[in-house]
């Protein structure tokens, strides 16, 4: 039985706050605890963070030491290791760890004059060890001690996009998954569980820069996302009595038919706007208004973020051409031919002999990251309020 719950947008969730998911929590736990290591592949906005934040609070009753880790933003090996210290530094089983690694830890932050960690708190005088030796001894000191470790890392795949963009490329992405990789099959393995996620399919960066050897060893769980129908309108439900709003079976019907794509974000943002209306008794034409208001340019900043992101996590030529591959999709809210996509392609890349992979490439992130989705020989928006934001605003 669900206890009252809070409209939250755009934070993750905690506690009585998240709903459902309980099936892909024990998948996972389950991979966990028969000692697989996870990559948890899923689009943005359907809840991945939550998911792995809810699995830190439940570490402790499941005998782990668990720490969250978020590498968005982060762009190099060096970085790496500083948010997992960072985060080692909060956790009462981390910090002696840090501690024991003495001056090896604080001198590896040797372009910070100051550091604080904790105890550790110095002026950073001496030559910093490899990013590569600190990590290592890092997972040693953590596993001298008896107890598991399990190491929730979100948005690993956009290191790896950054490193592939710096000067050594993807020489430089494969050193790091593959130290990675033999983190997770070294001495330190059996004290210490992966799970791995991001919203970029990690397995299609792997296979684009032919490095699928450096994730071989992860059990790969796809398929987290959307609600199923009936959860969603539990769901809708229960922000409703939360806000003593009466929204009956058909105004949830109406909304679920809408919001076609049912991730949490896309429901509690067309519930907020219903909540904020001034209305306490929900008809069907109020969804379609609330839907029709967050299309409103006040409101860009809700979906500014799908557009923004590719630069990014791509860099701003391939940018450009996935952005010519969406503005084609959508054209038609029922989506598009794939010959549609490669004209557009071609367009772009005409008599280039590295077209055909890029594009390639480029249609198996749109989809793993939840732009587009292939039906029917068409390949269409995943999400119609996107689709309607995107051909609306995106010129």
């Amino acid at each position: 039985m669900h206890h009252a719950i809070r409209n939250r947008t755009g934070l993750p969730v905690t506690g009585d706050d998240f709903y459902d998911r309980e099936d892909w929590l024990a998948r996972i736990w389950r991979e966990v605890d028969n000692d697989n290591n996870v990559a948890l592949l899923a689009p943005r906005r359907v809840g991945k963070t939550s998911l792995m934040k809810r699995m830190l609070d439940d570490s402790p009753a499941r005998g782990y030491n668990a720490v969250f880790v978020s590498l968005q933003g982060t762009a190099d090996e060096d970085s790496v290791i500083h948010h997992l210290m960072r985060a080692l530094e909060e956790h009462p089983e981390g910090a002696p760890a840090l501690e024991r690694m003495g001056n090896v830890a604080t001198a590896f932050f040797r372009r910070v004059k100051k550091l604080n960690l904790g105890p550790l708190g110095v002026e950073v005088v001496e030559v910093a060890d490899d990013w590569r030796s600190v990590g290592e001894r890092l997972a040693k000191e953590l596993t001298a001690r008896d107890g598991r470790w399990l190491f929730l890392i979100d948005e690993l795949p956009l290191v790896v996009l950054a490193l592939i963009r710096s000067d050594s490329g993807a020489r430089r992405a494969r050193e790091f998954l593959e130290w990675l990789r033999d983190l997770r099959m070294g001495s330190t393995c059996e004290r210490i569980r992966w799970v791995l996620a991001g919203s970029v399919g990690l397995d299609s960066v792997a296979r684009r820069q032919r490095v699928s050897d450096t994730i071989n060893d992860l059990t790969l769980v796809t398929g987290f996302g959307p609600f199923a129908p009936e959860v969603a309108d539990s769901f809708l439900s229960a922000l409703a009595d939360a806000e003593e709003i009466d929204l009956p079976v058909e105004s949830r019907k109406r909304l679920i038919e809408r919001a076609e794509w049912l991730i949490p974000y896309h429901l509690q943002l067309i519930f907020s706007e219903l909540a904020t209306s001034g209305s306490k008794k929900i008809e069907p034409r109020h969804v379609d208004e609330a839907y029709e208001a967050l299309l409103r340019p006040e409101h860009r900043n809700y979906f500014d973020w799908w557009h923004q992101r590719l630069s990014e996590e791509l860099g701003n030529i391939d940018a450009a051409h996935a952005l010519a591959l969406l503005e084609a999709a959508s054209q038609d809210p029922s989506g598009v031919p794939e010959s549609a996509l490669r004209a557009a392609m071609s367009e772009r890349l005409a008599n280039d002999p590295s077209a055909e992979t890029l594009y390639g490439f480029l249609i198996d992130l749109l989809q793993s990251d939840g732009y587009l989705v292939e039906d029917e020989s068409r390949f269409r928006f995943r999400s119609p309020l996107l689709r309607d934001y995107w051909h609306r605003r995106i010129r």
